[in-house]
């Protein structure tokens, strides 16, 4: 069982079918069709909640207790921080002498994996969090010295996968291994997915 908009959904979904296990998905209602879509797809079982944070971890808990099953965190589990340490791995096998990695945050899961894993091998190299400025509770919270959640009217933003909140074994490591926080405006998150698209 996990709660996600979609990235994390699919990965559990795949793996829960590659290992013969049922997944159930929560997934806020505002969820991008496709990456919903993608996780039916995968066999898992996708119950719709609201978009907050709170509505998402009320309703994975009560779909946990009801199917008996295991709860995931899409970012403050410490083996999916390990797993996406992997990415930072990745990046030095690479690129060796690389100086600085950006990496989005949302939970924080994934900064977290890359800068354990890639300050492990070089304790010089930067890493940078990128976080959309309508959700920017990483930016707030690197600022004040302590986690601080979303500012009022947060999170809005097109960056659905990053609309969650630092936890409890993401923010120790935001704190004292990512070397800044930087906001990116919401006019640049589109001009940006478009020249992609």
């Amino acid at each position: 069982v996990t709660h996600s908009s979609g990235n994390h959904a699919q990965a559990i979904a795949l793996a829960a079918r590659e290992t013969g296990r049922a997944a159930h998905i929560v997934m806020p209602r505002n969820a991008p069709e496709v990456k919903r879509a993608a996780v039916v797809g995968y066999g898992a079982e996708v119950t719709l909640c609201e978009p907050t944070n709170a509505a998402r971890a009320a309703e994975a808990e009560r779909v946990r207790v009801a199917v008996g099953g295991y709860f995931v965190h899409p970012s403050n589990d410490p083996e999916v921080i390990a797993g996406q340490g992997t990415l930072g791995l990745e990046f030095l096998e690479q690129v060796p002498h690389l100086d600085c990695i950006v990496v989005p945050i949302g939970g924080g899961g994934m900064i977290s994996g890359v800068a354990v894993a890639a300050k492990t091998l070089n304790p010089k190299i930067r890493i940078v969090a990128a976080e959309p400025e309508n959700a920017r509770d990483a930016a707030t919270s690197k600022k004040a010295g302590e986690m601080s959640g979303h500012l009022p009217g947060q999170p809005a933003t097109v960056a659905d996968g990053l609309k969650t909140v630092l936890g409890s074994n993401t923010w120790p490591v935001v704190e004292h291994l990512v070397d800044a926080v930087i906001t990116v405006s919401e006019v640049s998150i589109r001009v940006r997915v478009k020249a992609l698209g």
